[in-house]
């Protein structure tokens, strides 16, 4: 809603600024239950602000290799995850965690240098104090020898906007002095009428020369049903993301494994999470293979690799595995952000993108207390990892049943799941 009324770029830097107050006050906290408010609200709010229009804006610039786009786009997320992780480990060794935050206040300022460098979209405003000349004729045809008046019968109630925007007539301005012919017509007016002002904003003729202006939340798409089993997919994929990078660190701990090399566990999975993004955007132009196949595919593979991590015992197969994880994980990612553009084309991507990122929260929300509460339950890692890969898995089958359902009722006319891929 508010890229619709803002556009990406004020909105980018207003969260790079929220984001930094929200690190910056952590700084001072002194229990977790003031960390819930300054990183989790603040941080959070200021990161939602920042990120989804980045996304809207990439997804409104580029129209045929829109995937590579957001693979390129989307792979500084790896890059981040493998500079920052045992860069910050090194520091908070240093200064503490407490200092830590105030350079990653300073850090998250940069949102506000890339707002700056974001295009911002091409609107036509129409100026508040614009206002119609009473002189103003509208006539359907210059010549024309009879008109429909439309009033209602007598003791009926009117309302001038209605009157406005009952229909759509191809008509000119005519100035006073061009016209040099003139009709009259007498009319029974009613025997009441009751007027119902609008605000001086806008005119009850604006409709007719100007398009209607975009509603700033589409809820139609809650009634699409591609639409829907797409988030369907995305809330029981999201909540297997963070269960895997949480979990893998305390249990190479666990197994004895030093924690210098635990804690670069993470790094791995970042590396080859980067590769996966990019490399989702090259194999987007298989032929004969839909991104929504892709996508399917992709998930099932991810959780496999996701329930193969209880496997790895030692420091080297642990490694391997994160990094597999890590790979298919950069696989999906900028194709869930593709294939929000694709259900509901780039006219409604920001509700489009908005909603996604609504479900991936609550997905994120319920997954990782789920995943904690099943470790204290059985003071093992494994359910955890399960649950992760049976989510993910789940994630995918949904999208390729709907795939199939879509293909066999082709011959009824069904509703693409995806209309057109770019």
């Amino acid at each position: 809603m508010l890229y619709k009324r803002f556009g990406a770029r004020p909105l980018v830097f207003v969260g790079g600024i929220v984001s930094s107050l929200g690190f910056f006050t952590s700084s001072y906290v002194n229990n977790v239950y003031e960390l819930y408010v300054t990183m989790g609200v603040v941080v959070g709010t200021g990161w939602g602000l920042a990120y989804n229009p980045a996304l809207v804006a990439v997804g409104q610039n580029f129209d045929k290799k829109r995937h590579l786009a957001y693979g390129v786009v989307l792979a500084g997320t790896g890059v981040g995850g493998f500079a920052f992780s045992p860069l910050f480990q090194y520091l908070i060794s240093l200064y503490g965690w407490r200092k830590v935050l105030q350079i990653y206040a300073g850090m998250n300022l940069s949102h506000c240098a890339a707002a700056l460098l974001l295009k911002s979209p091409q609107t036509t405003n129409i100026s508040k104090n614009t206002r119609m000349s009473r002189t103003h004729l509208l006539e359907q045809e210059r010549n024309s020898q009879s008109c429909k008046h439309g009033l209602p019968e007598n003791n009926s109630v009117v309302s001038l906007t209605s009157l406005g925007q009952s229909q759509e007539t191809e008509a000119e301005f005519l100035h006073p002095q061009q016209q040099r012919r003139r009709r009259s017509s007498s009319i029974k007016l009613p025997s009441s009428l009751k007027f119902r002002r609008r605000p001086r904003s806008s005119s009850i003729f604006m409709n007719l020369y100007t398009k209607e202006r975009p509603r700033m939340f589409d809820i139609s798409l809650l009634r699409h049903p591609p639409f829907l089993v797409l988030c369907a997919c995305v809330v029981a994929n999201e909540m297997s993301y963070f269960v895997a990078p949480t979990h893998m660190v305390p249990r190479a701990l666990a197994l004895q494994i030093p924690k210098t090399q635990a804690s670069f566990l993470p790094s791995v999975l970042s590396i080859t999470d980067l590769i996966g993004r990019l490399l989702s955007g090259l194999v987007s132009k298989v032929p004969g293979c839909t991104r929504a196949v892709q996508y399917a595919v992709f998930c099932m593979l991810w959780s496999a690799s996701s329930l193969a991590i209880i496997l790895g015992v030692t420091y080297p197969q642990m490694a391997a595995l994160a990094g597999t994880y890590g790979l298919f994980n950069g696989l999906v990612r900028p194709l869930t952000t593709a294939l929000v553009a694709d259900v509901v084309g780039t006219e409604r991507i920001e509700s489009g993108l908005g909603l996604v990122m609504l479900c991936q929260g609550v997905g994120s929300v319920v997954g990782l207390p789920i995943s904690g509460a099943l470790y204290d339950m059985t003071d093992k890692y494994y359910p955890s990892f399960l649950f992760a890969g049976g989510a993910i898995f789940l994630s995918g089958v949904f999208l390729l049943c709907a795939v199939v359902i879509e293909d066999r009722g082709k011959h009824r006319n069904s509703e693409p799941l995806i209309s057109q891929q770019k």
